[in-house]
């Protein structure tokens, strides 16, 4: 009886946490249709840990993001994050916790950072705060040392230390 209270214990509070999954917004798998020509055109569908519960809605345009982790090899010491945008998905499909989203169309590199690979990957984000209806509609921000305008490319970086988001102090010293 002594052994068996500490094991019915453990599971008994450890076990919600073991199947408990929170939103992370993650995609978990791509599938791409085999072309039978050199002209067929073909496309790619991301499956993505999030539905309806968490707030994903369908036909909307969705930015994908990318978190790059900073090493500083001088100090060697790591700098936290970057949330880097990849491109923008269009959801085709909501579910209660799984959506599909397909490609839409990828974001201008003059000012978001280069990444390594130019292309959504196993393990992006969709950010579910960038809900956009239509994406002709998608304003642009200017960066001025005096002000900022208003626009939506200040989100396109984040910067991340130690869990501790530290953008508006990098955009507004």
């Amino acid at each position: 009886m002594q052994r068996i209270l500490p094991i019915a214990l453990a599971i008994l509070f450890y076990t919600p946490f073991a199947f408990a999954k929170g939103p992370d917004f993650s995609i978990f798998e791509v599938r791409r249709q085999l072309p039978l020509s050199n002209d067929e055109k073909t496309e790619k569908d991301f499956y993505i840990y999030a539905g309806t519960e968490e707030g994903l809605k369908a036909d909307g345009v969705y930015d994908v993001v990318r978190r790059v982790p900073l090493y500083d090899g001088f100090q060697n010491r790591s700098l936290g994050e970057l949330s880097i945008k990849v491109a923008q998905v269009k959801i085709i499909y909501t579910d209660k916790n799984i959506s599909i989203a397909r490609y839409h169309k990828d974001f201008s590199r003059d000012s978001i950072p280069v990444l390594k690979d130019n292309y959504i990957l196993l393990g992006d984000l969709i950010d579910p705060n960038s809900l956009q209806k239509s994406a002709e509609n998608i304003p642009t921000r200017f960066y001025d040392s005096d002000s900022v305008a208003e626009s939506s490319e200040k989100d396109d970086v984040r910067l991340v230390i130690n869990s501790i988001d530290l953008t508006e102090k990098a955009y507004n010293p």
